[in-house]
């Protein structure tokens, strides 16, 4: 009888065992199910974030743009109101040097409308280099000159960089020692 209630109890034991290991695999099922879904919920949220950065990345640069312009428009604004005060002195007879000072500052917009133009030119040109290249295949991108597509804050920087490319015949920017290597 004493073996009898040992096989017993170790039967008992056997049976809290499987369900104790039973109830064990079905909650690491679910804690592995769980896992699954938050590295989901991570996966979209990094997604997001990233998104979120980009655009926020684009309209800053956006908002960078525009107080750009608006700097310009106020700088325009400016040497608008001294022209016409230039003007209105020259033509009122108050200033005796008005008419030479308003003959050198037209002197010296017209040249800041040459210098527009020339830019203008030269920002048509790289427009027209990216709009050759827009639908060919990346090995195209390989050969030109990033300088050519850099982002300038100003049109100095643009300027600079502009003589420092080395453009082909076509137009289209050759690779130098430093842009080769990339």
């Amino acid at each position: 009888m004493i073996d009898k209630d040992k096989l017993d109890a170790l039967a008992e034991l056997k049976e809290a065992n499987s369900a104790d290991a039973l109830s064990l695999r079905e909650e690491n099922q679910n804690l592995h199910q769980r896992l699954q879904g938050f590295e989901t919920d991570l996966d979209v949220q990094r997604s997001m974030l990233n998104t979120t950065l980009l655009e926020k990345d684009k309209i800053q640069k956006s908002l960078s743009e525009q107080k750009d312009h608006v700097h310009e428009a106020e700088k325009g604004s400016a040497e608008l109101k001294a022209t016409l005060d230039m003007v209105r002195a020259a033509s009122d007879g108050r200033d005796e040097g008005a008419r030479e000072a308003l003959e050198q500052h037209a002197i010296q917009l017209q040249g800041k409308i040459e210098q527009g133009r020339e830019r203008l030119a030269k920002r048509t040109e790289v427009g027209s280099i990216l709009k050759q290249c827009d639908g060919d295949n990346d090995e195209s991108f390989s050969s030109l000159n990033p300088l050519c597509f850099n982002d300038f804050s100003n049109d100095s920087d643009f300027d600079a960089a502009y003589q420092e490319a080395e453009c082909g015949d076509q137009g289209s920017p050759t690779p130098t020692a430093s842009s080769s290597g990339q």
